[in-house]
């Protein structure tokens, strides 16, 4: 495991993300985040940088690639287990975003995250059908929902817990 990827993972653990989610995004697409992270302390954003590099990488996954079936995440689908992990993917970095809004930003992103979550399960099941199976959406789509309110309201408070150190170190 690269530096990089170790940073990621770390610092998606410390804003509220549960480890197993954080560590699958680092492990698949941490490599530029120390390169990301230097280019917002470049633009000026300071102690932010940090937030908002791994804020991107999350950010990429969910809100661009999981909605649009160009992409490369979805180039390898052929199987019902292809899609049940692209399904664990993108529902972890729809976490790391939320968690990450609420931790360093202290914004509340549930409303955007579920919007694009259902329409992601649309194109899954989409996807699905097309193999001859089928995707629960709404089952799929309430445990979601419960788990990133409550990593929300975990990441809000640990935001509100930030001490002296942090406005140094991020």
């Amino acid at each position: 495991m690269s530096y990089e990827t170790m940073a990621l993972e770390g610092y998606y653990v410390k804003s509220g993300v549960p480890e197993s989610e954080a560590h699958l995004i680092a492990s698949q697409f941490g490599q530029f985040f120390v390169r990301l992270q230097a280019k917002k302390r470049q633009e000026g954003h300071g102690n932010k940088s940090k937030a908002l590099a791994a804020l991107e990488v999350a950010d990429y996954i969910f809100f661009y690639a999981s909605v649009r079936e160009e992409h490369e995440l979805w180039a390898n689908i052929r199987s019902k287990k292809d899609i049940e992990s692209l399904i664990k993917v993108v529902r972890a970095s729809g976490v790391c975003s939320a968690c990450v809004s609420a931790y360093a930003l202290e914004k509340n992103v549930s409303a955007e995250i579920l919007s694009t979550y259902k329409e992601f399960l649309e194109l899954a099941s989409k996807r699905m059908s097309l193999l001859d199976d089928t995707l629960v959406i709404e089952m799929t789509l309430s445990d979601f929902t419960k788990d990133i309110d409550f990593c929300i309201a975990q990441s809000l408070a640990f935001g509100k817990r930030k001490g002296l150190w942090t406005k140094f170190f991020g």
